[in-house]
């Protein structure tokens, strides 16, 4: 339940930024992996969030609009382009991770090194279960 109501938090939180910067929680979590990446392709993208080309391709040019992401012609590929940070889509990337940042601080500020160490070792695990899981046909019960 613990980790059921972490998640949910984040969610809400995570709602809440994106409010705050006048694009959906879908754009949100694109604009942090095109951060994360400095460049990747739409199809790229739509394959890591597990959205249809139209979605990311609407997605995109939403952000385009707001002028946080850029598109460009892919070099290696004519038929392709290549989507990348604005200024502005940095600035918003980075204002909300320093956000998050210092409300992670500030829940984990008590604790003693040895435990932030199991702490951060017990995420890593959880993360790893997930990502596994969600390539495996396999993780869920019938």
């Amino acid at each position: 339940m613990t980790l059921r109501e972490l998640v949910l938090g984040w969610e809400r939180y995570r709602a809440r930024l994106a409010d705050e910067l006048d694009v959906t929680g879908s754009e949100l979590i694109a604009m942090s992996l095109i951060f994360r990446t400095e460049r990747i392709t739409p199809s790229e993208l739509a394959d890591r969030m597990n959205l249809t080309s139209g979605t990311v391709t609407s997605l995109l040019s939403q952000l385009e609009s707001a002028g946080y992401i850029a598109r460009t012609q892919n070099p290696e590929d004519k038929r392709s382009v290549i989507v990348t940070m604005r200024p502005a889509g940095t600035h918003a990337v980075q204002w909300m991770y320093e956000q998050v940042d210092r409300h992670i601080d500030g829940a984990l500020s008590g604790f003693s090194a040895a435990k932030l160490d199991v702490i951060a070792e017990a995420c890593s695990a959880l993360g790893a279960q997930f990502r596994t899981a969600a390539d495996s046909p396999e993780s869920l019960a019938p």
